[in-house]
């Protein structure tokens, strides 16, 4: 069995599922109705571990990935961590370089385990982005129809009628 098998028996042990890698080394499954990839890079020894957050509203999106990709700066408010865009699929993921170097299985199961807490918290900063977008839009649309209720209604006292 190869090193990063071994990783992938511990961890389907763990979660009660049988999970092999693919020939290219990557092995995905659902976790909490999100897909979880982690792709085997055997020049590093190490797995990238892939977690999606979920899909763009179309609420200002170009603000909440620019609040994202800032996140990304130095890798500090993404805590080790980088999200990305999948324009294809319209999807934000968080992908994380977990190597194996000097891990014990147990070890790496709770660094993964660690990883994907750091992705839920990511998940829930990415739900208020869009929740907060969603709403600055709706207040702009309500403001946008009171704005032309208002204008239409003093068109409408400006103009004269003729008694006919």
């Amino acid at each position: 069995m190869s090193e990063s098998g071994a990783y992938m028996e511990s961890l389907g042990k763990e979660l009660g599922i049988e999970i092999e890698l693919s020939q290219t080394g990557a092995a995905a499954f659902e976790l909490d109705g999100k897909v979880l990839l982690l792709q085997w890079n055997e020049a590093d020894r190490s797995f990238v571990v892939y977690a999606e957050l979920g899909y763009l509203d179309g609420y200002n999106d170009a603000e909440v990935l620019e609040g994202l990709l800032s996140a990304n700066f130095l890798l500090m408010e993404s805590k080790g961590g980088v999200l990305s865009y999948d324009r294809n699929k319209n999807m934000v993921g968080y992908n994380y370089v977990l190597p194996i170097y000097g891990l014990s299985q147990e070890e790496f199961i709770q660094k993964l385990n660690a990883v994907i807490l750091l992705a839920q918290e990511w998940n829930g900063y990415f739900e208020e982005m869009k929740k907060e977008q969603k709403k600055i839009i709706e207040e702009r649309i309500k403001a946008a129809e009171n704005q032309d209720e208002t204008v239409q209604n003093s068109e409408m006292a400006d103009m004269r009628f003729i008694r006919i």
